[in-house]
């Protein structure tokens, strides 16, 4: 619940989805790993690469992914 909440927010203040442009585009923040499709649950022993050219895993951890809200730290 409280996910959706924040990402609905987060998206009407125009900040970025982590799966936006996908492994071409991301969030256009330098420091955001890029990523091509949101990443439900969470499982941080086995972290997806969607975008293995690309350097770093997918950002389950960010509050613009849809991971579950455990998962969540904001890093």
């Amino acid at each position: 619940m409280y996910t959706t909440t924040l990402l609905s927010l987060l998206c009407a203040m125009l900040i970025y989805n982590a799966t936006i442009g996908g492994c071409t585009g991301g969030d256009l923040v330098a420091d955001t790993p890029a990523e091509n499709q949101p990443y439900y649950g969470c499982n941080p022993n086995n972290v997806p690469d969607t975008c293995p050219t690309d350097p770093g895993l997918d950002p389950i951890h960010n509050y613009m992914d849809y991971s579950d809200d455990v998962c969540l730290t904001g890093r």
